[in-house]
């Protein structure tokens, strides 16, 4: 069973962007209360955890999709829907980095109507086929799994693209020209390598109190054991360091991670793109 978990979770990170955290589950008595006290904070708090101020002229609406999709294509532009949660740092990358580049701005406003969605929220989604939704269920049904997840819709309320994770500023507007051009007879994939900029791998992050290799993760488990944290992360996210590594800074959070024994794994890969 755990070489079936670690394979799914590699086949996730390889196509993730977003580096991934797993809190490794010790099963023995007063692992509860090892994590409880070690960590000093609430089940379901987010430690780094950053607000994001959308932009007003996100649509802020009842999110009756039907009528957002008939609303943007009055306005002759894509529906994009875009998957956040509470505290999200990548949420916040996407709105201070990629919207406060003019031309990324100028063409999602112009072309695009923007609903945000709350990955976790409450508040009732009618989908364009007339189904109603939580927004947690609704992420649910669509199988969200990172933050923020960009989902763009067609004429007709069909998905023509779901980019799964956060993309820098340049490959975000990559895909916007793609879909405004409508380059229907290529792939997003092979009309983001036709168009984005190389840029060269980084470095992966590191911290004094990353164990070292080799790691085995088929360890014997104690009373007293810390729990597991294995980073995945990907070299190609260097311009993206400062994300992770702002989730360190603080004594506290410092600490938080000290009493979690920490395992970084090299892993290469690259944002999930679907293209439908």
């Amino acid at each position: 069973m755990m070489k079936i978990f670690l394979h799914n979770m590699l086949l996730l990170c390889f196509f993730g962007l977003v580096p991934t955290v797993i809190l490794w589950p010790i099963v023995c008595a007063g692992a509860e209360q090892a994590t409880s006290s070690n960590l000093g904070q609430k089940r379901g708090v987010v430690s780094g955890g950053i607000d994001t101020e959308y932009p007003d002229w996100f649509n802020h609406g009842f999110l009756d999709l039907k009528e957002d999709l008939a609303t943007a294509n009055h306005a002759g532009k894509r529906l994009m829907i875009l998957f956040v949660l509470n505290g999200c740092p990548y949420c916040h990358a996407f709105v201070e980095r990629n919207l406060s580049q003019k031309e990324v701005e100028t063409l999602l406003r112009n072309k695009f109507d923007v609903i945000t969605i709350n990955m976790m929220g409450d508040r009732n989604v009618t989908h364009v086929d007339g189904k109603t939704y939580t927004e947690k269920t609704f992420a649910e049904a669509l199988k969200i799994q990172f933050t923020p997840t960009a989902i763009f819709l067609n004429e007709k309320g069909e998905t023509i693209l779901r980019l799964n994770g956060y993309l820098p500023p340049e490959q975000f507007k990559v895909a916007l020209d793609y879909l405004v051009e409508k380059s229907g007879k290529l792939s997003f994939r092979d009309y983001l390598e036709l168009n984005a900029q190389t840029t060269k791998p980084g470095k992966l992050n590191y911290e004094d109190f990353y164990i070292a290799q080799p790691y085995n993760l088929m360890r014997k488990t104690q009373a007293k054991s810390k729990p597991l944290a294995v980073f995945f992360e990907q070299k190609r996210l260097s311009q993206l360091r400062c994300i992770a590594s702002e989730n360190f800074v603080t004594k506290r959070d410092t600490k938080t991670v000290k009493a979690i024994r920490c395992r970084a794994t090299r892993h290469v890969g690259q944002n999930t793109i679907d293209h439908a």
